[in-house]
């Protein structure tokens, strides 16, 4: 029998995390509005009861957001484990998550309705959590020689990664009004800001192209490859239009966080 310890996958971390936070698996699969089935087997990091991985990448990355840990480095973990498994990392939108009405709801309703709150506290909180991941990490993996190898590398307790996302260019509109602009061609998503709103959008190989909090009056047109993947913080103060046709939001809010996937 190996003296080396097996190594913790990404789903076992947030599951240790979630420990540490006084949570149980029933509020985190109500909150994600997950099976709680699927949620335990993701905990487990058992492949062979998870689907996809395309939803496993959406559910982790929700998880994580949810617990306020960094998810760039679960996800990385996640493309380790689906490499050893001989399995390949599928790249499209995310999956729709609503998220439960009640008090972890309102939660992330005030996380992404105040993004400056979030970016003060966010390291703060993020080295606490990412400090016991690390921690716990280094400990299973320590080899037989002793020296601890730690699955998480340290990375900077940003909201993304260093270099994830393109700068947008800054324009003057017609109107006088400033233009965000990501991506040359393509298809076409337009978010008008008449309020502060966290906003992320992805596209449809699951890269990052936007993620920020425009100014209220602020325009941001993202064109690439669809379909799109959309978050919106605030949706109540946005306006959302693809290919020059307005989106309705309402069907897609809950708690006033929209979650939805445009051109698939």
């Amino acid at each position: 029998m190996s003296n080396v310890p097996q190594r913790l996958g990404p789903g076992a971390l947030l599951a240790r995390v979630r420990v540490e936070r006084g949570l149980t698996p029933e509020d985190l699969a109500q909150t994600l509005n997950l099976p709680l089935s699927t949620l335990r087997a993701l905990e487990a990091d058992d492949l062979s009861r998870l689907p996809s991985p395309i939803f496993v990448r959406g559910y982790l990355r929700a998880y994580a957001r949810l617990l306020l840990v960094p998810s760039a480095p679960l996800l990385a973990a996640f493309d380790q484990q689906l490499a050893e498994a001989g399995l390949a990392s599928e790249g499209a939108a995310l999956p729709r998550l609503s998220l439960k009405r009640g008090i972890r709801a309102s939660l992330l309703r005030g996380i992404f309705q105040n993004p400056g709150w979030v970016m003060a506290s966010f390291s703060a909180l993020g080295a606490v959590l990412l400090g016991g991941m690390v921690l716990g990490a280094g400990q299973q993996l320590g080899a037989a020689d002793g020296a601890p190898e730690p699955l998480l590398a340290a990375v900077p307790l940003a909201l993304a990664p260093t270099g994830a996302t393109p700068e947008p260019e800054v324009r003057e509109g017609a109107d006088g009004k400033p233009e965000l602009w990501v991506g040359v061609e393509g298809a076409r998503l337009e978010v008008t800001y008449a309020s502060e709103s966290w906003t992320e959008i992805r596209d449809g190989a699951d890269l990052l192209l936007f993620q920020g909090a425009p100014t209220p009056g602020t325009r941001l047109v993202v064109q690439g490859e669809g379909p799109f993947a959309l978050l919106l913080g605030y949706a109540p103060g946005v306006r959302v239009s693809y290919n020059q046709m307005d989106v309705p939001l309402r069907p897609h809010t809950r708690n006033d966080i929209a979650q939805l996937v445009l051109g698939r």
